[in-house]
C-alpha cells in the first residue's frame, strides 16, 4: 500500500491537540492567578490571554485541515482507484467531474486521443482533461499533452486529474499554461463529498 494511504489512528490525532490545549489553559490559569498582584502584570496577563486565543484558533485550523486531508485520503483508498484500469478510472473521474458541476462530458477514443481523455463543458467553457492513474508523481508531459490536446478539441481550458501528486515541474508548467491540476488529495475530497 502506498505511503499516502497510511492509516491514521483517529484517537492519537485527536488527543495531541487536546493535550496541547490543556497545557496552554493551565499556563494561562497560573499566569492569571499570579499576575493579579499589580497593574503592570495585567498587561502580561492580557498578552498571554490573547496568545492563548490565537493558539486555540491556529490549533483549530490545523485540526480542520488535517481532518479534511485524512478524509480525502481515506475516500481515495476506499474507492480503490489504484486497482482500476485506465478506462475505468477515466469513467470514474468523469462521474466525479459531473458531481462537480461539469456537463456535456464526452470521452475520447482510448488510443490516438491527442492527450485528452475527457471533454467537459461548464458555464459555456470547454475543458480538455487528461486523466492519469499512477503510483508515482505526474510530470510535465501530462500537462503538455492536455495543453496540446486543448486546441485540437477546440477547448479554452485544460485540466490534468490524477490519484497521485504532481512534480514541481508539472506545477510550474501548468501555472504558465493556465492548466488546472487535480491531485489525489483534491480527488479524494471530491469522492468524500459524494
Amino acid at each position: 500500500m502506498p505511503k499516502r494511504y497510511k492509516r491514521y489512528s483517529r484517537r492519537q490525532h485527536q488527543q495531541e491537540p487536546i493535550i496541547t490545549l490543556l497545557v496552554l489553559l493551565a499556563i494561562a490559569g497560573v499566569s492569571l492567578r499570579s499576575s493579579t498582584a499589580n497593574a503592570s502584570t495585567h498587561w502580561l496577563a492580557l498578552t498571554i490571554g490573547i496568545g492563548i486565543v490565537v493558539s486555540i484558533i491556529v490549533i483549530g485550523l490545523v485540526l480542520w485541515v488535517e481532518t479534511r486531508r485524512r478524509h480525502a485520503l481515506l475516500a481515495l483508498d476506499h474507492a480503490q482507484v489504484d486497482q482500476m484500469d485506465g478506462v475505468s478510472f477515466e469513467r470514474y473521474v468523469g462521474t466525479l467531474l459531473k458531481a462537480q458541476g461539469y456537463r456535456g462530458i464526452q470521452y475520447t477514443k482510448t488510443s490516438g486521443d491527442y492527450g485528452v481523455d475527457i471533454i467537459l463543458k461548464k458555464d459555456g467553457t470547454r475543458t480538455a482533461v487528461q486523466v492519469k492513474r499512477s503510483n508515482s508523481a505526474i510530470g510535465g508531459s501530462a500537462v503538455q499533452q492536455a495543453v496540446a490536446g486543448m486546441s485540437y478539441y477546440k477547448c479554452s481550458r485544460s485540466m490534468v486529474v490524477t490519484n497521485a501528486s504532481f512534480t514541481n515541474g508539472a506545477k510550474t508548467l501548468a501555472a504558465s499554461n493556465n492548466c488546472t491540476l487535480v491531485d489525489g488529495l483534491k480527488l479524494g475530497g471530491w469522492i468524500a463529498a459524494l
